[in-house]
């Protein structure tokens, strides 16, 4: 759709956990993971991300971001999340001690605009 209305750059906004949830070293953006996560999300991300990226061409730049979990004070669960959080039922992976990566909405945007720009 995005090839036939005349988009040179299209930038997909993937999610992180398609990699696989486990921390990765030392790999590039060829690094595929051997299998697909079973949750749904983390599924259809990597199966859209896959025929995104398959839809590279010469004229047709497919890219795929893979942002970690995305945060900002206006965020929708924000407040639900504080809520849980004074009330005591919120729980942290691993007692608190899993990785857990984060980005905020404004530096994902810079991200994406900065694929965006022309070099």
């Amino acid at each position: 759709m995005a090839k036939s209305a005349g988009v040179k750059k299209f930038i997909y906004i993937g999610a992180a956990s398609v990699i696989n949830g486990r921390p990765i070293k030392n790999v590039d953006e060829l690094y595929q993971p051997k299998r697909l996560l079973q949750d749904y999300y983390s599924k259809t991300k990597a199966l859209a991300e896959k025929l995104v990226l398959e839809g590279n061409e010469p004229n047709f730049e497919a890219i795929a971001l893979r942002p970690p979990a995305i945060w900002s004070p206006k965020n929708p669960h924000y407040d639900d999340m504080l809520k849980m959080a004074k009330e005591g039922k919120w729980v942290w992976i691993g007692g608190g001690k899993h990785t857990l990566s984060t980005i905020h909405v404004d530096n994902e945007r810079s991200s994406s605009y900065s694929c965006h720009s022309e070099e």
